[in-house]
């Protein structure tokens, strides 16, 4: 799965595959390159080494993580590899890079792409054609914008428009899993928007391009895979499949939460989103093949020019800004690089290599160390390496007074959200506000932000003063209909109206809680019955939102937990919204009763007439977010 900003949005994250459940699911101006000039020493094995050997262990400790795996590529080989720290704790088991198989999250989703380019090559699929051509009559694609049906381009790209739903996406047991095209009949993701436009990560659409390989080949997804890409690599100790599975066939590590302690195993529906596992070394192999498409230890998986459509701007907005490429995402460096990244529920991963320099790097982490994913370890490993080869430098902007920069306010929301399940939350965590500074430039504020000044590049491109990041507005018909930023092209961020203002929502919600807690307040004598009950039922009804509100402001503020939760099925986000809902519909069944009998003066009439109409605030709330 999945997403990188910091810890609210880590959320997004494990969406993956969840991550990315919520992948790297990332922030505007998580800028993803270094900003010091290649240094002039070429690669060798013996600074390779030198790198994995001292400066990865330094910081593995530095950012007490469980275990770490790293492999280094260069000139058509493997440079180094090296493994620091535990797979496993409890049982002090170390880490290989040659057994050691990680989990490699929504990083899989790169060889998902590989298979549907190899049946383009033989001329078994069309990246242009409609999906449901190929895909079973349960599991079509519904036709919510007609004539503009979602094609495996669309798919590959993260741009066909689906919500990023996550109820239904983990799970605990694996005899709750279902067969992909199972999984996909009962499917309710929704379309929400037209196909073709911004991108937002979507790990059901990569699940969906599995299942084509699945019925176009008529072999399952996984055996394919392993059939076409892993063994003619050499990749002997990866494969996809559930973590059940993986244990019984490669050494998969322990996964750990931020305080070190082991999680349990979590299964994922959609497999070809980013449920499978690899060791470094074997990585580093695909690296290869990708890097050179005649070479990867003697074989190929795609002919040069698929290779080279796969790491082409495929999405996102065709200019300045990093996009999509098919399963792949383009990495801001200079030379031009390419990345991927994956998180699951305590693993981590990431890759990045630069085609011009035959150069890559593979990290795998089995545990969180509890920052957020911008500063993570395998953040911080892959940008102290990247930065003695490639440069991050962008456009120089300037103040212009004489610009309209009013096309270009508003309030954004990312597009990587829900709009049936908790996911929707992305859009609290994951909002901007742009703003005219008066002098030429834009504010950016909110969550994701890097810097309050703007300098315009071009008509729509604007750059950090601080350097931070830089973003391209997107228009239609003459209107900005929302951004993409540089550092994170995972996805945009959408213009919305009022009415779909998060922090709107959020005032709406607070002043509610505020105004419930006011229903502690004596409404009357303790001795008269009515007026009792309506105090009890008040009280409670305070009670049972503020410990609504605590358990998703908690959730919130600890990914594990919250992912742990979700995939669960913990009641702890919706039993007490549901409380809460319950006890607003006796207090408006007071309420009436009240005016019509008058129980109380009118004063104290209005006021619970006031908790009432708060509660129903707070409870519309909790409904509109996924929480009921």
């Amino acid at each position: 799965m999945p997403k990188s900003r910091a810890g609210l949005s880590a959320l997004c994250a494990v969406a993956l595959a969840v991550p990315v459940v919520l992948t790297p699911g990332a922030a505007i101006g998580a800028v993803a390159g270094g900003t010091s000039p290649p240094v002039a020493a070429p690669l060798s094995p013996e600074t390779a080494q030198e790198f994995l050997d001292s400066r990865v262990a330094e910081l593995l400790e530095e950012h007490q993580a469980p275990g770490v795996g790293v492999a280094i590529v260069g000139d058509g080989e493997l440079v180094g590899a090296v493994g620091h720290g535990y797979a496993d704790i409890d049982r002090e088991l170390p880490v290989d890079p040659a057994t050691t198989s990680f989990h490699t999250g929504s990083a899989a989703k790169t060889y998902t792409a590989v298979a549907v380019l190899q049946l383009v090559e033989e001329g078994l699929v069309d990246l242009d054609e409609d999906v449901n051509t190929y895909l079973p009559d349960d599991a079509r694609v519904e036709d919510t914008y007609p004539g503009d049906p979602v094609t495996l381009h669309h798919l590959l790209t993260h741009t066909a428009g689906f919500e990023e739903r996550m109820d239904g996406m983990i799970l605990t047991d694996p005899d709750q899993v279902s067969p992909l095209g199972a999984h996909f009949a009962s499917s309710e993701v929704e379309r929400i928007r037209p196909p073709g436009g911004l991108v937002a990560y979507s790990n059901h659409g990569f699940g969906l391009a599995g299942l084509v390989v699945e019925e176009v080949t008529g072999v399952p997804f996984d055996e394919y895979a392993e059939d076409n890409i892993f063994t003619p690599l050499g990749m002997d100790q990866s494969g996809f499949g559930q973590m059940d599975q993986a244990r019984e066939r490669f050494d998969v590590p322990t996964f750990h939460d931020a305080d070190g302690e082991p999680l349990p195993d979590y299964y994922m529906e959609e497999i070809p989103a980013g449920s499978a596992v690899a060791t470094v070394e074997d990585m580093a192999r695909f690296l290869l093949a990708l890097l050179d498409a005649d070479k990867g230890d003697g074989q190929r998986v795609l002919t040069p020019e698929s290779v080279e459509l796969l790491l082409s701007h495929q999405g996102g907005p065709a200019s300045q800004v990093n996009g999509a490429g098919y399963g792949i995402w383009e990495y801001q460096s200079s030379p031009d690089a390419f990345t991927h990244g994956g998180d699951w529920i305590g693993a981590y991963t990431r890759y990045v290599f630069v085609p011009e320099l035959d150069l890559g790097v593979y990290v795998a982490v089995n545990g969180s160390d509890g920052t957020a994913a911008s500063r993570d370890l395998r953040t911080a490993v892959i940008d102290e390496f990247m930065r003695e080869f490639a440069s991050a430098d962008l456009p120089m902007g300037e103040a212009d007074p004489a610009a309209d920069l009013q096309p270009y306010t508003g309030v954004f929301v990312t597009t990587r959200k829900s709009h049936s399940d908790l996911n929707r939350i992305q859009e609290i965590v994951g909002n901007l506000r742009v703003s005219d500074n008066g002098d030429g430039t834009l504010d950016i504020a909110g969550p994701d932000a890097v810097d309050d000044r703007w300098l315009p590049v071009r008509d729509g491109v604007f750059v950090a003063q601080n350097g931070g990041d830089m973003i391209e507005f997107v228009s239609r018909d003459g209107e900005v209909v929302g951004f993409s930023a540089h550092g994170n092209p995972t996805h945009a961020y959408e213009a919305v109206g009022t009415a779909n203002d998060p922090l709107v929502h959020l005032l709406a919600a607070g002043a509610g809680l505020l105004v419930l807690l006011t229903g502690l307040v004596s409404l009357g004598r303790p001795w008269d019955r009515p007026t009792t009950a309506a105090r009890v039922i008040a009280g409670l009804t305070a009670l049972s939102a503020v410990v609504s509100v605590g358990l998703i402001v908690y959730g919130l503020s600890d990914f594990n937990r919250l992912t742990q939760w979700i995939a669960e099925g913990s009641l702890a986000l919706t039993v007490p919204m549901w409380v809460t809902a319950g006890l607003a519909v006796v207090m408006g069944v007071l309420t009436g009763t009240g005016w019509v009998r008058g129980w109380w003066r009118v004063r104290r009439l209005v006021h619970y007439s006031s908790l009432t109409v708060a509660a129903l605030v707070v409870v519309a709330f909790g409904w509109s977010y996924g929480f009921m």
